[in-house]
């Protein structure tokens, strides 16, 4: 994106980002929804809210009309599509705007690292990045209490960026395994390569994530990127940890 978000009080605070499977399908209204987040004041004695007032919209906003490289009419139109979609809802009496982060399922980012990534990454990065952030803590944690999370390129490609099954090719592939290499050169992730039993007997491989960072401070600190050059691969799905 050719504009940054200015730092401030909101980067110290965490943030609910959606898991519904629409988001991320719509680029400007997901990067409007993130940006506004961004920018919301969490009211902690009262309502409990994250909300956003008219007057520090009006503030920021040709600073993302700038960046976006388009009107300001054309960003009102996707904020009326936020709307339009349950995820932000318009409190004329208060002046403000309410972001509704129980109508969709969600996880907690930290502030610093979604601002991080919001201005140096693509949507799919950011989705991948949410995803391993989601089934790590999940399988971390007191349900099954492993200290790894497994997977493969086909999870990620069918259940992460919602291919159909069989309707990516060795492209996708490809571009999956540059973004997980992406993540671990940016210190972001950790990742073994793991064998496990069909129920056959037979192996298969996959991915083992052994660390994810949750803040912008966790990021590991990378000496040598050859022990990661094997997120590269190939392009196959075929005894690759796919």
């Amino acid at each position: 994106m050719p504009f940054d978000f200015p730092t401030g009080p909101g980067e110290n605070y965490a943030r609910r980002i959606s898991l519904g499977d629409d988001f991320m399908n719509w680029a400007i209204d997901d990067l409007l929804f993130g940006y506004l987040f961004y920018h919301a004041t969490y009211d902690k004695e009262g309502t409990q809210q994250h909300y956003l007032q008219d007057y520090k919209w009006r503030n920021i906003r040709p600073i993302f009309v700038k960046g976006m490289g388009v009107s300001a009419r054309t960003i009102s139109n996707h904020l009326d599509k936020l709307i339009e979609r349950g995820l932000i809802t318009r409190d004329e009496k208060r002046q403000r705007y309410i972001f509704n982060c129980e109508t969709v399922p969600y996880i907690w980012l930290n502030g610093s690292l979604l601002r991080y990534l919001i201005t140096t990454a693509n949507n799919n990065v950011i989705i991948i990045y949410i995803y391993l952030l989601s089934k790590y803590r999940y399988f971390t944690g007191d349900d099954y209490q492993q200290d790894y999370f497994d997977f493969t390129l086909k999870d990620l490609l069918e259940k992460a960026l919602k291919y159909s099954n069989k309707s990516y090719n060795a492209g996708a592939t490809k571009n999956l395994r540059i973004i997980l290499f992406d993540l671990a050169k940016r210190g972001l992730i950790e990742v073994e390569q793991a064998e496990k039993l069909n129920r056959d007997g037979t192996n298969y491989h996959v991915f083992r994530l052994t660390f994810i960072a949750e803040t912008f401070g966790e990021r590991k600190r990378i000496v040598d990127e050859n022990n990661f050059k094997f997120l590269l691969g190939g392009t196959s799905l075929d005894n690759s940890a796919e």
